[in-house]
């Protein structure tokens, strides 16, 4: 058979990457979207750069025109506006990521929502690891299962808020709002939870490991079932919280925590906070805070 010349030649098959414009139009934007990031950080701090430059620039015009001098406008001085705009509208769009929507299973990590209204937002499962949140407001917000890895939670009011089965170790949750918060089954190891309002707060189960609990309100607090080993509760109010276990769940583990008045609870401390007295008669004594002094050793 003869080969096809001319007209008749055989087309050559389309390379898949000249046919990618008609794919892309098909394919849907979430595909599209997922690009790699670039850190915000250097993107404002160039933004601020030629912001700064073009300030400078656009002075120099003004004075020229002060002084009767005809101000005219080069093709660098446009190419600068038109960069300084791009990078604005970039920045924006690189800030407002299209993949962090607030819906169950969101993709925020490292995203700053800091001041946000998120009351009443279904955010379980999301994923808020370096997040930003700080005095944002998310009562009643649901964060089941959410996580919070070292993210900043600094003064946000969480009043009411469902965070059971939240991973939140080493957060921080400084002066936060956490008032009839649920946090049943958590993970709050190394966390910074001091200064916050946690009255009646839920603590079942919740991992509290070396977690800062220094100078919170945690009156009528649930630990029971909580694991407190290296816990700092110095300076706590601890009026009413319930650190005992019941029929179904263990008490609470203080092994190696700072008690209220600054003393360390000794090993072995379920439910209460055992220490030796300095000076005792032999007797056991029990405040009306739940500590007890455990009998001195004789000899």
């Amino acid at each position: 058979m003869p080969l096809p010349t001319g007209r008749n030649k055989a087309r050559r098959p389309v390379p898949w990457r000249a046919g990618t414009t008609m794919l892309a139009r098909s394919w849907p934007s979430s595909l599209l979207q997922q690009r790699p990031r670039r850190p915000i950080t250097r993107m404002r701090s160039w933004i601020s750069a030629m912001t700064s430059f073009g300030q400078r620039k656009w002075r120099g015009i003004r004075k020229a025109e002060k002084a009767g001098r005809r101000a005219r406008l080069s093709s660098f001085d446009l190419l600068l506006t038109f960069a300084v705009l791009s990078a604005a509208l970039i920045s924006t769009a690189w800030s407002q990521d299209p993949s962090c929507e607030i819906k169950p299973y969101a993709a925020c990590s490292g995203v700053d929502l800091g001041s946000m209204d998120l009351s009443n937002a279904d955010l379980a499962v999301a994923r808020f690891e370096d997040a930003n949140l700080e005095t944002a407001q998310l009562v009643r917000a649901d964060l089941s299962g959410a996580y919070l890895t070292d993210a900043i939670l600094r003064r946000a009011n969480l009043t009411d808020a469902n965070l059971q089965g939240a991973r939140l170790k080493n957060a921080n949750l400084e002066a936060a709002i956490l008032r009839r918060a649920s946090l049943a089954d958590a993970r709050l190891d190394g966390a910074n939870l001091r200064d916050v309002d946690a009255q009646k707060a839920r603590f079942e189960g919740a991992s509290l490991r070396n977690t800062d609990l220094s100078d919170s309100d945690l009156r009528g607090a649930v630990f029971t079932g909580a694991r407190l080993s290296g816990a700092n509760l110095e300076g706590a109010n601890i009026t009413g919280a319930r650190f005992k276990g019941s029929e179904w769940q263990p008490a609470a583990d203080l092994s190696g925590a700072i008690w209220i008045n600054g003393v360390m609870c000794d090993s072995g401390s379920v439910g209460t906070c055992n220490q030796f007295a300095p000076q005792s008669d032999g007797l056991t004594l029990e405040d009306s805070s739940g500590l007890i002094l455990r009998r001195a050793p004789i000899g």
